[in-house]
């Protein structure tokens, strides 16, 4: 969703949570049920936008669906820099410090 003149950017990001075939409308409904916006069914999944609050509201009250999804290649997931302080590095991410032999950098 492109930003206009004069309004604030917003964190707002498509999610896809997936399901089991057949189970899609009771998704949308619950998603919608939740205050998801632009809600759209799929195959086995349901696209839908939200912001962070939004993302760990359906990952802990949706039942039908098996796991949430983040789309990271539209434009509007890289405003969101919370989910991942390296999601800007393109994968260029340093991980040997989650290995239990090394603590994390401060």
């Amino acid at each position: 969703m492109p930003n206009s003149p004069g309004r604030k950017p917003t964190n707002e990001f498509r999610m896809t949570a997936q399901t089991m075939y057949g189970l899609e409308p009771v998704l949308a409904e619950e998603l919608l049920r939740l205050g998801a916006k632009e809600v759209e069914k799929h195959n086995r999944a349901v696209a839908f936008t939200g912001d962070l609050g939004f993302l760990y509201k359906a990952n802990l009250c949706l039942r039908t669906a098996l796991r949430v999804l983040i789309d990271r290649r539209l434009p509007c997931a890289e405003r969101a820099g919370h989910l991942c302080r390296h999601q800007r590095s393109r994968g260029k991410c340093s991980w040997a410090w989650k290995t239990p032999s090394r603590s994390p950098p401060s």
